[in-house]
């Protein structure tokens, strides 16, 4: 919380909810952990707005690092895609064993250990700035092509042309 990495939601004085930012592989990944709504304020989206805000706070801080979660939780991987997370395999993610170890305190260690980190029971889910970026290039190139498909359409159908 002293280096501004994380995201806490307040109704006056009131504790409402909680998550917070940490990198990994020295600034190449970023996880978005610690999601928690105190049960007074749960079935009102605040999650969503805490899993927002906490995003983009990632985005401004890290915005060249891929953005990971874990999680078995069906609403959080929800939240995740409507993000642009992307489901992808354990090898995908940092290879810092650091976050690996806070694992530990999980019921489904053991099948992270015995799969030597390659599967859990949790999903995890990726962000990756480039991969994101590139697809919006894409798409920015593709609508130009159709814009200007129609366009000559138009020009050809509707627009008559000076004889010569």
């Amino acid at each position: 919380m002293k280096n501004g990495n994380a995201v806490i939601a307040l109704e006056g004085g009131a504790f409402a909810g909680f998550c917070y930012i940490e990198a990994w592989s020295h600034g190449k990944f970023v996880a978005n952990s610690g999601l928690i709504v105190h049960p007074e304020y749960r079935n009102i989206g605040l999650a969503k707005q805490i899993k927002s805000k906490v995003f983009e706070h990632s985005r401004a801080k890290f915005p060249e690092a891929k953005i990971f979660s874990i999680t078995t939780g069906l609403a959080v991987m929800k939240m995740n895609s409507e993000l642009g997370y992307k489901p992808v395999t354990f090898s995908e993610l940092t290879t810092d064993q650091t976050f690996w170890n806070g694992c530990q305190t999980c019921k489904n260690y053991d099948v992270l250990q015995r799969t030597e980190q390659k599967m859990c029971l949790c999903t995890g889910m990726l962000y990756d700035p480039n991969k994101i970026e590139k697809s919006k290039t894409h798409k920015h190139d593709y609508d130009k092509k159709v814009w200007s498909r129609l366009k000559n359409i138009k020009q050809s159908m509707f627009l008559k042309k000076e004889k010569k």
